[in-house]
């Protein structure tokens, strides 16, 4: 779940509230944040991992991402601050205020799923979850903007046919950029 700052607590409260088990927070720097004459900018994205059921539970997964730093003999080191995620920049084209690089979207999706694991998105706001899940080869699970109906979508792209959905339209130009087609 990825929050801003000022909604974390609130957030991970209500998941926990909800039967969620909070695991981790992370940080992911940002050049610049939302400036503010009134209080210190927020430089980084927060990253809040909850699961369900306890921390010991045998269906919860962690995988090291290997892109993470690595230690003196070599074992890698799964930080909770994350320096080496580009920003999102999209000049020229529709933005989203929470908008997210792919890179950080896959690197959690691949350290805390299998390849046979659901993925939500329950917002489908800028799409990244989507494009990251399917690029990753993961089920998406997602929440039809027309009429709230849930679809499962597996190594495929998110709508059926001609998307109008800006998050959906950009999801199916990055499947085309990667050589995979949506289907018809």
């Amino acid at each position: 779940m990825v929050t801003g700052l000022t909604e974390a607590a609130r957030v991970q409260v209500t998941a926990e509230d909800a039967g969620l088990t909070y695991v981790n927070s992370i940080a992911v720097a940002r050049r610049f944040g939302l400036y503010s004459r009134r209080r210190f900018v927020h430089q980084h994205h927060r990253v809040t991992l909850l699961c369900k059921g306890s921390l010991t539970e045998p269906a919860r997964v962690f995988h090291l991402p290997p892109e993470m730093p690595r230690g003196r003999t070599g074992q890698i080191y799964a930080t909770d601050l994350w320096t080496d995620i580009p920003e999102q920049r999209r000049r020229n084209l529709l933005r989203y205020d929470n908008s997210l690089h792919p890179a950080l979207v896959s690197r959690v999706i691949r350290a805390t799923t299998d390849l046979d694991h659901l993925v939500a998105d329950p917002f489908l706001g800028s799409g990244t979850t989507a494009i990251a899940a399917l690029q990753d080869g993961r089920t998406l699970l997602r929440r039809g903007p027309e009429r709230g109906e849930l679809a499962l979508h597996h190594g495929t792209h998110p709508c059926r046919g001609r998307a109008r959905h800006p998050a959906r339209n950009r999801a199916a130009h990055a499947l085309r950029r990667a050589g995979r087609s949506p289907p018809a």
